[in-house]
């Protein structure tokens, strides 16, 4: 599975990997697993020990049940038709990405975008529509140099 991926026109050049971040009061990570037929990058359980990337203990227990899984990007595809096929993929997940929602959960696909020059990006009201009615939030993380 890619990554990270590279977009260049005349006008763009940036770079973005995209991941989906599920968090949930009661829905079990495996539970998710299982539903979205996708394996988790990460995963924690509502009332288990905080714990580092590395995996060294914190203090303090984790608040709700969290799932992510990386989503597949591929070089010169555009974040618009990005997130156009990562609808594709999950509507046959929509009704359980729904009850997520509305049983106090959050769905939520994160991208990361990371550039130097210009990076521009307008999502048509469709697909604004299209992520709503298939349960997903969007959040876009710019990250740019440190001139």
């Amino acid at each position: 599975m890619k990554r990270t991926a590279t977009y260049r026109s005349d006008m763009l050049n940036f770079r973005y990997d995209a991941s989906l971040h599920v968090r949930h009061p009661s829905t079990f990570p495996d539970v998710i697993t299982t539903e979205l037929c996708r394996k988790a990058s990460r995963s924690h359980c509502k009332g288990e020990s905080k714990r580092t990337p590395t995996n060294a203990r914190l203090d303090g227990t984790y608040p709700e049940n969290f799932w992510t899984c990386d989503l597949e990007t591929e070089d010169q595809v555009d974040i618009t038709d990005f997130l156009k096929n990562v609808v594709m993929t999950f509507l046959p997940h929509r009704p359980f990405l729904k009850q997520l929602n509305t049983t106090g959960g959050e769905v939520c696909i994160f991208i990361g975008i990371f550039g130097d020059g210009c990076c521009s990006h307008q999502f048509d009201n469709q697909l604004l529509t299209d992520l709503a009615d298939t349960g997903f939030d969007l959040r876009l993380d710019f990250y740019g140099s440190e001139a």
